[in-house]
């Protein structure tokens, strides 16, 4: 049986974590802002750029969007107040496969999304730059002259190291300059969202090279 004295020591180890933990929280909130005042023009000019380029992406004919259909852009409140955006496109295919003895046919329809989003980072002058690129697979039954469809699997495949390729998926984080977040960046960024190449196009990798800014409490 816990003694009282035991409780009061657990509550009071509970209270200084959940300070602790807050006081971190605003630590890291702090140098976010801080931040945010040294680099705000040049993102600002880098997302106002991003907003025209898929604006003029978005307005194209449908001749030219087929793949992809547009480029959604939106901005996220969070509690860290780093400035979130996050940039997306979606991609449809679907495969029919032939019958069996019972006539029974599967149709697979696969969703792949890419997802790119941009933050204050905590370091002076870098952002953060998350990349998601995952399919979302659906798969139906349907027996020849029945309508009505069995859905058997409907979800994300799993990632389990969220820096590896996973069955086709791929999630990765990066810490970029401020200073790379150019025009030529944001053209990468379009070919890779409407489709046009891979994730080793963004060059994500070369941008952030070997030095990772450090600091200490």
């Amino acid at each position: 049986m816990t003694s009282w004295l035991e409780e009061a020591e657990r509550i009071e180890r509970r209270k200084q974590k959940t300070f602790l933990d807050t006081e971190r929280g605003q630590i890291k909130r702090d140098r976010i802002f801080e931040n945010y005042q040294q680099i705000r023009d040049k993102y600002k000019l880098f997302i106002d750029t991003m907003h025209g380029l898929c604006d003029r992406v978005n307005r194209l004919s449908l001749e030219f969007r087929k793949k992809f259909g547009k480029i959604d852009l939106s901005y996220k409140e969070t509690n860290l107040g780093n400035q979130l955006y996050v940039f997306s496109s979606s991609s449809r295919e679907e495969k029919r496969e032939g019958g069996s003895l019972w006539n029974v046919f599967t149709s697979k329809s696969s969703k792949h999304i890419r997802v790119m989003l941009i933050s204050i980072s905590k370091f002076l002058d870098h952002v953060e730059i998350e990349v998601k690129d995952q399919h979302l697979l659906k798969q139906r039954i349907r027996t020849t002259g029945n309508v009505d469809e069995k859905q058997r699997y409907d979800g994300l495949q799993k990632v389990e190291d969220p820096n590896k390729v996973k069955d086709g998926d791929i999630r990765g984080l990066f810490l970029i300059h401020i200073d790379k977040l150019d025009e030529a960046f944001g053209m990468r960024m379009i070919d890779w969202l409407v489709f046009n190449e891979d994730i080793g196009h963004l060059k994500l990798t070369e941008m952030q090279g070997d030095h990772i800014p450090e600091i200490t409490d």
